[in-house]
């Protein structure tokens, strides 16, 4: 707006380096259709024209109805599901299986699929590895006792339950201190004391 003839003149804060940078997660007009396409018609619309951008330090919530397609948001950003229309981005890159950026996040999905002859502790710190860590024992330790899994570390993943599996892949998030944390249904399964842990943990 132009300065009138009585406007006052005042300093202008330039912004921050924070406020400035690309966002962490962005959605740029996302589709995503499942399903062929059948004379002209597209599959069943999982998106449909989503943007939304989520900035550093933003702790974001999707909240929605099942089949709203909340994970599908998801799977798209970290490109594990192609977009049909729009674009994706996450740390100003479109993102594919195996990009080296992926050493910089934990994706926790709804229902994670562990090796079920590891034992708990033997899990946690196996699939730390894979992100290049190797995390010492003392790490290790704390974070079982954060998440209340000492007494069940040596208790195989195959007999753990819905909730227990959940916090396995929780540790990973202490383990690794990723840049961007991805979690999806972090709740599911858990009592309403592992909820109320879970939620100080993040």
């Amino acid at each position: 707006r132009r300065a009138g003839p009585h406007a006052r003149s005042h300093a202008v804060t330039p912004p921050s380096a924070e406020q400035t940078a690309s966002p962490v997660i962005e959605w740029r007009a996302v589709t995503v259709d499942y399903g062929r396409r059948r004379a002209g018609q597209p599959g069943a619309r999982a998106l449909d024209g989503v943007t939304l951008a989520v900035q550093p330090h933003d702790f974001l919530a999707l909240v929605g109805p099942n089949g709203s397609g909340k994970s599908t948001a998801i799977l798209a950003a970290l490109g594990l599901v192609p977009a049909s229309g729009g674009q994706a981005r996450v740390f100003d890159t479109v993102l594919h299986a195996g990009h080296p950026r992926f050493r910089d996040i934990v994706y926790v999905p709804e229902e994670p699929i562990y090796h079920d002859y590891l034992t708990v502790s033997e899990a946690i710190a196996y699939y730390a590895t894979l992100n290049g860590q190797r995390p010492s024992a003392d790490a290790l330790a704390a974070t079982l006792d954060r998440l209340q899994l000492t007494s069940a570390r040596h208790t195989r993943v195959s007999a753990c339950s819905k909730g227990m599996k959940q916090k396995i892949g929780l540790a990973q998030c202490l383990l690794q201190r990723p840049t961007l944390l991805v979690l999806d249904e972090p709740m599911r399964g858990l009592d309403p004391l592992a909820v109320r842990e879970v939620r100080e943990v993040l």
